[in-house]
């Protein structure tokens, strides 16, 4: 019986442990597309980007895990924001400084993209007037 209660007690340990230090993920519907906004600094640019560049910034965040014990020192604003989902409610903001990591303004929540990631995303964002160091 001593046995079945410790064995109980490890079990319910390890499930709790398991929802604090396994993080949420970003979840990009499939085949949504994306829109831009960028209106800092004296652009006024609001575009719906192309299918391919959705789908490669959709490859860039879906996934990732949300920074669960972090809160970043990098600068973010919605005025330089991507949008996703059929009614472009999905909101994130990558940082000014060229940091690599993505505001979520859905889930209040960061999270980290590769160093060849952030590039391939400047690279796109770029062509609408959004600047990186």
């Amino acid at each position: 019986m001593k046995k079945c209660r410790v064995t109980l007690l490890f079990v319910l340990a390890a499930i709790i442990l398991a929802f604090i230090f396994i993080p949420e993920r970003v979840e990009i519907p499939k085949g949504s597309s994306a829109k831009i906004i960028n209106t800092y600094g004296g652009n006024d640019i609001v575009a719906v980007l192309s299918e391919d560049e959705s789908r490669t910034i959709a490859k860039i965040f879906d996934g990732r895990a949300y920074m669960v014990f972090e809160i970043p020192a990098c600068f973010f604003s919605d005025f330089r924001s991507i949008w996703f989902g059929d009614d472009f409610s999905l909101g994130f903001c990558p940082a000014f400084d060229g940091c690599d990591i993505i505001y979520d303004m859905e889930a209040d929540a960061y999270f980290r993209i590769s160093y060849l990631g952030a590039k391939k995303l400047h690279n796109i964002l770029e062509n609408y007037g959004f600047e990186f160091p």
